[in-house]
């Protein structure tokens, strides 16, 4: 007779929900069968805990998902969800269990059979897995960039997900701005899906039920300090899995008016509950990423990340763009011109010297955030955009390719064109033959009329100093990078003479950096019409009051719904959905 088989499951999840009607079904399908990969002969079963919502879940509501679904109801009251989650602790029948304290979490495909792998590296593993934010910045921020619930449901619809779950990298942003850098994965405060094996949830004693305060407060980050020092543990990060926070009303990491507040309290009730101020955890960890079965073990996480080659031709190209290997040497004739200026000598070079590191401060902070420092001498980069704003357009253009957005990439208003000539060495870097880029420009600077208001002194110091730029200068500099080509089309004379007859088909992505009123409104007139669905619109100068009132106009004439985020203090976009 043989022996009946084990129908024990190798892995519990437990998910806490709290009026998650809109959250909750993304999550499951994130956990289901059809989606996890490498989850073949795994038996595993998932626990929701609903934690007193007005309506619960039931779970005939996920039928169709192929789960070993139960639900269960927290009925204590408590706004924390530390009691639900010991409920699901209690009711789990893995050998591990990952517990998800937040059920708005959408999983990546290889999430649980990644941290089944891993587990068993180790006799007494932690298994750790990253946290990433839908949309492309924290959603703290939503009440500046206009993020929404239905600005998320049409970025997820975009990327159609569930046919690859692996394409939420692109529309979220994770916990470090270097991404390329391993310290994204570093533990440090806590992460919504822990895994561990049943012992070490027995011995670590599950949440601590003394964190009462709404969201849990500290306990997640509680519970994965207490786990990581026990003794002999060792905590394992995840690589090239997460899991992704959709945004919700009633989630401590959407709240901006009370955070500060929010943060004092959780604070208060851990010194209450510890005795001391919480710190992140911080110690030697394995990384195991499981599509090279890559197992390493390290203390310092900014070494080892390869870096793909295309990644690194855009990276050198940025730097080429901003001008990052001559900014001492600017600098340091920055510095002369202020002393010559104001001494009203030629011959003090020696004495300049005393100023380069102040200029040389000043320098790199507006190579940062794309400010202009002084109208009588322009930088020497090939953009005046910064750094924050050139690493926007990037990411644009590649989320336009990695999403087939069909049609061609324009600005208007160019000055040297570095911004365009990123916009060109992404296409060139992922081997993009078939759109075109776009640069109208007077080539003249910019014009002394704005409308009804006389800007002449003001566009005549700039454009004397560098503004105008010839297009012959911005042909060569294309040359020069190796991106003059025949998918590089110049538009020039003023917007509202070659604009409206301009031959451009569709618009992927359309950058205006004119300045004025009569720049901006004649360039939205004349091309907002082409741009397609899911297509980018930039606006750099949304700081300064002409601009933004010609773009508050156009989108209120047009009756333009779509949101618009901050890029930084000076630029401003949105995506056109309709």
């Amino acid at each position: 007779m043989s022996a009946a088989p084990d129908l024990t499951p190798v892995l519990t999840v437990v998910v806490i929900s709290f009026e998650m009607a809109r959250e909750l079904p993304r999550t499951l399908l994130s956990l289901s069968p059809g989606y996890q990969q490498g989850m073949e002969g795994h038996l595993y079963e998932v626990i929701v805990v609903d934690n007193g919502s007005a309506t619960p879940p039931v779970a005939a509501d996920f039928a169709g998902l192929g789960l070993d679904l139960r639900v269960l109801h927290c009925t204590t009251g408590t706004r924390s969800p530390v009691d639900a989650l010991n409920m699901g602790l209690a009711a789990s029948r893995g050998g591990l269990v990952c517990c998800m304290i937040d059920g708005a979490r959408m999983a990546s495909p290889g999430l649980l059979s990644a941290s089944i792998a891993a587990s068993r590296l180790h006799p007494r593993p932690i298994v750790f897995s990253a946290s990433m934010m839908l949309g492309h910045h924290p959603q703290w921020r939503a009440h500046e960039t206009g993020y929404s619930a239905a600005v998320e449901d049409a970025l997820l619809d975009s990327i159609r997900w569930p046919e690859d779950g692996y394409r939420l990298f692109e529309v979220s942003n994770g916990q470090s701005s270097a991404p390329s850098e391993l310290r994204w994965y570093a533990p440090g405060h806590e992460s919504n899906a822990v895994t561990l094996p049943r012992a070490l949830w027995d011995e670590v004693g599950g949440y601590d039920p003394g964190f009462q305060t709404a969201g849990g407060g500290f306990s997640s980050c509680d519970l994965f300090s207490r786990s990581a020092h026990l003794p002999g543990v060792q905590v394992i990060v995840l690589g090239g899995e997460a899991t992704f926070h959709q945004f919700h009303g009633k989630s401590a990491s959407t709240a901006h008016r009370d955070g500060l507040d929010q943060l004092r309290v959780f604070s208060q009730e851990y010194f209450r509950l510890r005795n001391c101020a919480f710190k992140p955890v911080r110690k030697p960890f394995w990384f195991f990423q499981m599509r090279n079965q890559v197992l390493q073990k390290t203390t310092n996480p900014t070494k080892g990340a390869a870096i793909p080659p295309e990644q690194r031709y855009l990276d050198l190209l940025e730097q080429r763009l901003l001008n990052s290997g001559a900014r001492e040497v600017e600098a340091h004739l920055r510095a002369l011109v202020a002393v010559l200026r104001a001494e009203g000598r030629a011959d003090l070079l020696k004495q300049s010297r005393a100023g380069r590191a102040y200029q040389l401060r000043r320098v790199i902070g507006a190579e940062q955030q794309g400010l202009l420092l002084d109208p009588t001498l322009l930088p020497s980069a090939l953009t005046m955009t910064g750094r924050r704003r050139l690493q926007y357009l990037r990411r644009c253009v590649e989320t336009v390719l990695n999403q087939a957005i069909p049609g061609d990439l324009v600005e208007c208003g160019i000055w040297r064109g570095g911004s365009a000539m990123m916009m060109a060495g992404v296409l060139v870097a992922r081997g993009d033959q078939e759109r075109k880029v776009w640069l109208a420009d007077s080539f003249e600077g910019l014009p002394r009329q704005d409308g009804d208001y006389d800007t002449t002194a003001q566009v005549d110091l700039l454009n004397a100093n560098g503004l105008a730029v010839t297009e012959a200068t911005v042909r060569a500099s294309f040359t020069e990078l190796g991106l003059m080509g025949d998918s590089i089309c110049f538009l020039p004379g003023w917007f509202c003479d070659t604009l409206p007859s301009a031959p451009i088909e569709r618009i992927a992505l359309l950058r205006l950096d004119g300045d004025h009123y009569s720049s901006t409104m004649d360039a939205l007139t004349a091309l907002y019409h082409k741009v397609v669905s899911g297509g980018f619109i930039i606006i750099d100068d949304y700081a300064l009051q002409p601009c933004a009132d010609a773009v508050n106009a156009f989108r209120e004439m047009r009756g333009i719904q779509e949101p618009m985020e901050r890029i930084d203090q000076m630029a401003m976009a949105w995506r056109k959905h309709v």
